[in-house]
């Protein structure tokens, strides 16, 4: 079981006909800078993508800080999934119809920032879709019965 911080749910975001970066629906803001993801990354955020139209479509996502809340000034790339143009098999394209998971995993941040969200994109013609983030920090070790690895 994962732990789910209510702070880091970006919510649902919808992309219609669109290839412009679409902000997350929410943002978080920390009401001061800070560095929310200095170490080496213990925190995983999951983005499912539903393509829902388009002519060969992609996706990305992209975790931003920045220094206001459309993450346009002064953002800084915590994390990216880069640019996915295949289904999971490696070798069929993303076509409308088909989810994409996402992965993005926040690590070595060096500059302290007060708004945190994500940054989703499409590409191809006339593509549509919708992101579903989720954020889980690492596995939770204090369940009865869990075991901690030994030196």
């Amino acid at each position: 079981m994962s732990i789910m911080d209510k702070n880091l749910d970006f919510a649902l975001t919808s992309i219609s006909s669109s290839t412009a970066d679409t902000v997350s629906t929410n943002v978080l803001d920390r009401g001061a800078a800070e560095l929310l993801f200095p170490g080496p990354g213990g925190i995983q955020f999951g983005v499912y993508a539903s393509i829902t139209a388009g002519t060969s479509p992609t996706v990305r996502a992209r975790l931003v800080g920045a220094d206001n809340a459309a993450l346009t000034t002064n953002p800084e790339i915590l994390a990216d999934s880069g640019v996915h143009t295949l289904k999971d098999d490696g070798t069929t394209a993303l076509a409308s119809g088909d989810k994409k998971f996402l992965t993005l995993v926040p690590r070595g941040q060096t500059v302290p920032k007060r708004y945190y969200g994500l940054i989703f994109t499409m590409g191809g013609t006339t593509p549509s879709g919708d992101f579903t983030p989720v954020a889980a920090i690492d596995i939770q070790t204090n369940q009865v019965g869990a075991k901690l690895a030994t030196p």
